[in-house]
């Protein structure tokens, strides 16, 4: 769905371009710490060459308002430092009218920006690797190339397909999934259906119930364990910017799941009655295919 008409009504017409770089019109729009950031990271050069460009900034709020720790964090590594702004820039022209939604654009890190388009709650929000692009910020005009405004900071770049980036999550999170990969490498389906792209899974973590000795027992029983495992995956990259306070998914395996926001346990999955069936302990993991959010537990359904 092109954006087209969306954008038109806010009235986001591109500003005439002038002599000034994107760093030029950062400064001159008051983007004083990403501005910062780059000269730190020694981006300065690159981002004033000839382009064009496409950077998909932060607000000046977004840093206005995170933790000094955060910003110690972000500016302790360097090299760390250059490869989430690179990840923030993509070489070429995107504009607002060019979004449509699971496009995929190689950033000048290497990894690609995924662009979302969800209507939540009677709204268009469009999403790059999952944080929101502020819509009455688009489309501004550099000599070198073109700004969008995020508001927030895009903090991990998909360098993992979707297994992989299981696999190799970090240690100090606590997080396994040695039952599920055991799985997939074990069931056709689930293999097949985790090959494919623009998807989102639900992956449950390691724990007393879900082991690798409990998938070796179901693997006698090859199509309720296919089942299960078909239902923590569905069709389309929906990061929790797109669910709003609810959101129903068929699973590949057929059915239907709920994702819903509470007050007091935060993101949960239900079915269609309302019956809890697993707590969302973290989310919004990208991959190279799609996004990952983290179960508590297996999904059931009855």
């Amino acid at each position: 769905m092109k954006l087209f008409v969306f954008f038109a009504l806010l009235g986001l017409a591109a500003a005439a371009p002038g002599q000034r770089t994107v760093l030029d019109t950062l400064t001159e729009l008051g983007q004083t710490t990403i501005v910062e950031l780059i000269e730190l990271a020694g981006l300065t050069d690159a981002l004033n060459g000839e382009g064009p460009f496409t950077a998909f900034v932060p607000k000046q709020e977004v840093f206005d308002n995170l933790p000094q720790e955060i910003i110690d964090e972000i500016t302790g590594d360097l090299e760390l430092l250059a490869k989430g702004l690179t990840y923030h820039v993509a070489p070429g022209t995107f504009l607002s009218t060019d979004a449509v939604n699971e496009a995929l654009i190689p950033s000048l890190q290497g990894a690609e920006l995924r662009i979302n388009i969800y209507e939540v709650d009677g709204e268009t929000v469009a999403t790059v690797t999952g944080v929101p692009i502020d819509l009455t910020q688009v489309d501004i005009e550099a000599s070198n190339g073109i700004i969008h405004f995020l508001d927030f900071i895009i903090l991990d770049v998909p360098d993992y397909n979707t297994v992989d980036t299981l696999l190799n999550f970090p240690a100090d999170s606590g997080y396994t999934f040695e039952a599920l990969a055991f799985a997939a490498g074990s069931v056709d389906a689930v293999s097949d259906a985790l090959a494919g792209t623009d998807y989102t899974l639900l992956a449950p973590v390691d724990s007393e119930g879900f082991t690798v000795a409990v998938v070796e027992e179901l693997l006698g029983d090859l199509d309720y364990i296919t089942s299960v495992l078909l239902d923590h995956a569905a069709s389309g990259t929906v990061y929790s910017v797109g669910i709003g306070a609810r959101k129903e998914f068929t699973t590949v395996g057929g059915n239907t799941i709920v994702i819903e926001f509470t007050e007091d346990q935060g993101f949960i999955v239900t079915d269609t009655a309302g019956n809890f069936l697993a707590d969302v302990i973290a989310g919004d993991i990208p991959t190279t295919q799609g996004v990952v959010h983290l179960l508590d537990r297996p999904i059931i359904l009855a």
